[in-house]
């Protein structure tokens, strides 16, 4: 039961997806072990962009069509939670400002030029992408990229790239279950090696983003 209410507490601070009502709220705990379910989440999601996709391109031929709904499928079913950190992220980024402004540029709930062309560029290319790919490739991306971009997910949360201080990426980051029995699944099977990406990032020579969790990888 308790393994079911987590899964269901994940899905739904992962998605807008209606979950079956709880009166019980799972401590903090017990919440970040949701990690262990965030494939399958991907998963779902990307079920659900499949039969978007699939629905325009295979009963209506209109690949370009598909490949919208695609994206914006996921955009709803995600509630844009991927595209609003990608924003931040490139607000502070591409200030070329020193990195405690670059931070508190991406705390800032508003939506400044850098973050509003970023959110237009990765919707155009994810189209552009979709549409280019041949048919069987496109369902293929439609449904294994939000299940990539999950098992993303704990590669950088074990990286320095988010910080155990405030922000959504605290519910994780601050348990001792989310930064070693979980991770160890994801190192017996030589995901680690990719780490290094984010470590790019939060050289002290760049910045250190400690904000949230931006998920780059998903869909």
């Amino acid at each position: 039961m308790i393994l079911l209410q987590l899964f269901w507490s994940t899905v739904s601070f992962l998605t807008i997806l209606p979950v079956p009502a709880s009166n019980k709220i799972l401590p903090q705990e017990e919440f970040s072990k949701g990690i262990l379910f965030y494939t399958l989440i991907g998963l779902l999601v990307g079920l659900i962009d499949y039969i978007c996709y699939g629905a325009m391109v295979f009963f209506f031929k209109m690949p370009l069509i598909g490949a919208v709904f695609a994206v914006l499928s996921e955009t709803i079913v995600t509630g844009g939670f991927h595209l609003d950190g990608l924003a931040d992220t490139c607000d502070g980024f591409f200030s070329a400002r020193k990195k405690e402004k670059m931070l508190e540029i991406m705390k800032d709930s508003r939506v400044g030029t850098n973050g509003a062309l970023a959110l237009l560029f990765d919707i155009v290319l994810k189209v552009v992408f979709l549409v280019s790919m041949a048919e069987n490739e496109g369902y293929l991306a439609v449904l294994l990229a939000p299940v990539s971009g999950k098992m993303a997910t704990p590669i950088l949360m074990k990286s320095n790239y988010a910080k155990e201080q405030s922000g959504l990426g605290s519910l994780y980051l601050t348990q001792s279950i989310a930064s070693t029995k979980i991770y160890k699944i994801y190192d017996s099977s030589g995901f680690d090696r990719y780490s290094a990406f984010s470590r790019f990032f939060t050289n002290e020579k760049y910045f250190t983003y400690n904000n949230s969790i931006t998920f780059w990888f998903s869909f």
